[in-house]
């Protein structure tokens, strides 16, 4: 099939009613193709004992790749029979042969070459698009490579027209930062770029509507690189306590209450305002903190976007009072100036306070009883009437009259045995409910990975809700396996995925949906597990 065609991959189980495949269909992942499960079918065949039942499993099958790629065989159970296919290969061709000069083409631009480590640099990436190529999905720029962090690429892409080859073909282009990680003359890029497009045939002569006859292709297209020098943070001048952050920043600092006694506390909320490398902002101690015990800051704002336009984000932090104080310190911020190439510290003013009181020390357990026995201390001696409500006199005894009925001996005997037979009785039961509760699963035990892997299938999803799915597989597939996850470079690069679109995206970009390579990529690495 040529790349970007489509085909029907069926198997046949033959003896086989559709109402008896209750099984779960495993999805099939080969680099190089595109498999979705497209579901199953009832088939009547005409064989030589007579007409059988059968039932189709079916998929679709999209070549991606050039080159041969090969199924491995499938696994079907129905009941206690197992069907086992066969191998196969598949041949994805390039299609038909396109015109050369419409290929489009990806060009990287970095809008400074000379930076400092941990700035925040625009960068762009610009496809351009011949008029008789169509694109048929969204371009999406990747840039890999050590020494650089670079940020997603903005999906809304503006479209502008250049002259290429004296014609003007259409530009996509589409922003994002990049942040240098470490020193010296590096080479940022290429960009590769992952489009569908229809590409006008060989040889082909535009039809009485102006059109090209085309075939869709799938295109990976590769930008130049770009060399950058990378300039190391100075140690002259570095201030104490600088945690990394590049940018111009300012600073907001409010504590409430204002009134208070030794051992309440104050909640201080610090707003750090500007632009840059938020990523790399900490929050700023206290200038002394003597006379407060200081919890742990956390992050309670991040409203930013790229770092290149203002931004803010905010840190919450309780610090309790161990003494009268009548103010509260400076909040203290060191951040490195791009723009100037210098440390700067900015101060917040102190807070007038108003604390009162002291420290108690704990109240202690003077004055307690002792419950302690004496030591001639003794056990009375037990009598009878100290048990009843009143002492008992013969007057109050009764004479029977009437000899004493006999009671029944099979009564006699059978209380005690009928007693004893509901005693064995509730403890088997006891016994058969626990044994019935260890067998049945754990309600707090994490769901089977091929449940996990076949909601990962699902189109539309979000990237939270697909990394939380990950996140579940990552936790899941230890326990069910009894081995750890493998320390590749693949699992370590996923599980950063994982944690950067869970924990360190903002709201709205992890609600964006997922691109569909990616989860495909995805998919196929947890399924080498």
């Amino acid at each position: 099939m040529p790349v970007g065609g489509t085909a029907i991959l069926s198997f046949r189980l033959i003896g086989v009613h559709v109402s008896q495949f209750h099984g779960r269909v495993e999805q099939i992942f080969v680099p190089g193709l595109q498999i979705e499960y497209r579901g199953t079918g009832p088939r009547m065949l005409r064989l030589r004992e007579g007409v059988t039942n059968a039932t189709e499993v079916n998929f679709a099958v999209q070549g991606v790749e050039p080159g041969d790629h090969l199924i491995p065989s499938q696994t079907f159970r129905v009941d206690d029979r197992v069907f086992t296919t066969e191998p196969m290969t598949v041949t994805v061709n390039d299609g038909p042969s396109v015109e050369a000069e419409y290929q489009p083409l990806a060009q990287l631009t970095v809008s400074k070459t000379e930076m400092w480590k941990g700035e925040v640099v625009p960068i762009s990436v610009s496809v351009l698009v011949h008029p008789g190529v169509q694109p048929l999905s969204p371009f999406f720029p990747q840039i890999q490579g050590g020494g650089f962090a670079v940020t997603r690429f903005d999906r809304s892409a503006g479209i502008n027209e250049e002259v290429v080859n004296g014609e003007l073909w259409r530009a996509w282009m589409m922003q994002s930062v990049m942040t240098p990680l470490k020193s010296g003359q590096q080479t940022f890029g290429p960009a590769e770029v992952k489009a569908d497009v229809a590409m006008p045939l060989a040889g082909s002569a535009r039809d009485q509507f102006g059109g090209f006859p085309s075939t869709k292709k799938n295109l990976k297209l590769e930008s130049n690189t770009v060399t950058v020098n990378v300039k190391e943070l100075p140690m002259n001048g570095r201030p104490e306590g600088f945690s990394g952050a590049v940018g111009d920043f300012t600073l907001e600092v409010a504590a409430s209450p204002v009134e208070l006694a030794v051992g309440e506390s104050v909640i201080l909320e610090t707003r750090i305002i500007g632009t840059g490398n938020f990523d790399a902002l900490e929050a700023p101690p206290l200038e002394n903190a003597d006379g407060w015990k200081t919890y742990k800051a956390k992050v309670s704002e991040e409203n930013r976007g790229w770092g290149t336009e203002p931004g803010a984000k905010s840190f919450t932090q309780i610090l309790t009072a161990e003494k009268n104080l009548t103010s509260l310190a400076p909040v203290v911020l060191h951040f490195f100036d791009p723009a100037t190439g210098r440390y700067v510290t900015r101060k917040s003013q102190p807070i007038a306070l108003k604390i009162t009181g002291e420290l108690k020390p704990a109240a202690g357990l003077a004055g307690a009883a002792d419950f302690t026995l004496a030591a001639d201390a003794s056990v009375p001696v037990e009598e009878l009437n100290d048990i009843l409500p009143q002492p008992l006199s013969a007057k109050r005894w009764i004479i029977a009259s009437q000899p004493l009925t006999p009671l029944n001996p099979w009564l006699l005997n059978g209380a005690p045995a009928a007693l004893a037979a509901l005693i064995l009785g509730a403890g088997a039961a006891r016994r058969w409910r626990a044994a019935a509760a260890r067998r049945a699963p754990k309600t707090d035990a994490p769901r089977q990975v091929r449940e996990i892997q076949h909601d990962m299938v699902r189109h539309g999803l979000s990237r939270f809700a697909f990394y939380s799915l990950v996140s579940e597989f990552l936790h899941a597939w230890p326990v069910h396996s009894g081995k750890p996850l493998p320390p590749t470079a693949e699992m370590a690069s996923l599980r950063a995925a994982r944690d950067e679109w869970l924990y360190s995206r903002s709201a709205a970009e992890s609600a964006e949906p997922m691109p569909a390579e990616e989860q495909r990529e995805t998919r196929r690495i947890l399924a080498q597990l």
